[in-house]
């Protein structure tokens, strides 16, 4: 053992990778080169693990936006090139210049990271499962299981093939981490992948996000916030799905009131041709109000004719949570052709 952590032997990996090479042991003969996918950033560099982080996924898009090595780049080369992709500084250029001295040690791990995962769009979703728990506390404390992500996806593709949108447009109006969008954009082929739109936030978790979608070459749209809660769609902004999970990565701490008011901020700025799924706490959306602000906050919701399902979906979801309840809302044009005295609501135990 090379240390001993709370009880716990750590042992070298370089040379148990050396000893399985030297001995033909093991099944695996690539485990030295996979090591780099398994390296806790600590044993990489001397940064706080937050800003190795940042480093590190800003490293990995940029190496997927220019398609080469950056490890044979040299000190100079690195920042002028992040310059040229990110001229404005929407995504990378300040966490490559925030590693300092170490900027060419980390480029060397993301070009380990990528060779080893295959693709540096591979690598940075590694990256992001593994230090979920250490770097990313709002992305943890709203991490969805598998099921409820891919229940969100399906949802919005279909309220955008329904409506017959010929090209959709995705957005998610919230500081959130892109799980959703991803998961929307999976389910087209890539020739047809939609476009995406999200926050133009300077927020870590909204920068995040952007280099996260950039290292999948997805198009992208700003939408210009105008307010805590307001914003402003793309011109055009017809043909339009909102994905939204509340509370978000950037705002895990939301009360019932925030998230509706979020809400009710969307479906004010939504017309006939857009439509919306959803995602929040139970108590918000499906429980009996527990206050009285919160009961008005859901009224002028359901006021607007646009709420069209409500759906408690059973707990597990939430990882972090797995006792709480979500339930799903879907929002989308009123019937004005059906008086309001002939409307009805339908309710079943699925």
């Amino acid at each position: 053992p090379v240390a001993l952590v709370n009880g716990e032997e750590r042992f070298d990996a370089r040379q148990v990778a050396h000893y399985l090479r030297a001995t033909a042991r093991g099944n695996n003969p690539e485990a030295g080169d996979d090591l780099a996918a398994h390296v806790r950033l600590a044993a990489v560099t001397t940064l706080d693990e937050s800003i190795a982080f940042d480093g590190l996924t800003a490293l990995l898009c940029l190496s997927a936006a220019t398609g080469e090595p950056l490890g044979e780049l040299d000190a100079a080369a690195l920042p002028a090139l992040a310059a040229e992709i990110d001229p404005a500084d929407d995504l990378l250029v300040r966490e490559l210049e925030a590693l300092g001295g170490e900027l060419h040690t980390l480029a060397a791990h993301a070009d380990a990271l990528a060779d080893a995962a295959y693709s540096p769009r591979a690598a940075f979703e590694g990256v992001l499962r593994r230090h979920l728990a250490r770097c990313l506390a709002g992305h943890a404390a709203t991490a969805l299981q598998p099921a409820a992500v891919a229940l969100v996806g399906v949802v919005a593709r279909s309220l955008a093939a329904h409506a017959a949108m010929a090209a959709p447009l995705f957005v998610d109006v919230s500081d959130g981490g892109g799980d959703l969008l991803l998961e929307v954009a999976r389910g087209y082929a890539a020739d047809a992948a939609p476009s995406l739109a999200t926050l133009a936030l300077d927020s870590p978790v909204a920068r995040l996000a952007r280099r996260r979608l950039r290292v999948h070459d997805l198009h992208r749209l700003d939408v210009l916030p105008d307010g805590e809660d307001s914003f402003v769609l793309p011109a055009g902004g017809t043909d339009l799905v909102h994905v939204l999970q509340l509370p978000c990565a950037g705002r895990p701490s939301m009360t019932d009131l925030q998230v509706l008011e979020a809400v009710d901020e969307l479906v004010l700025g939504m017309d006939d041709s857009h439509r919306a799924v959803v995602l929040g706490p139970t108590s918000a959306l499906a429980d009996r109000p527990a206050t009285t602000a919160v009961d008005r906050a859901r009224d002028a919701i359901l006021r607007t004719d646009r709420l069209r399902f409500v759906g408690r979906l059973p707990q597990g979801l939430l990882v972090r949570a797995p006792r709480q309840s979500l339930t799903r809302w879907v929002l989308g044009p009123a019937h004005p052709q059906v008086p309001r005295a002939d409307r009805w609501t339908a309710v079943a135990d699925l």
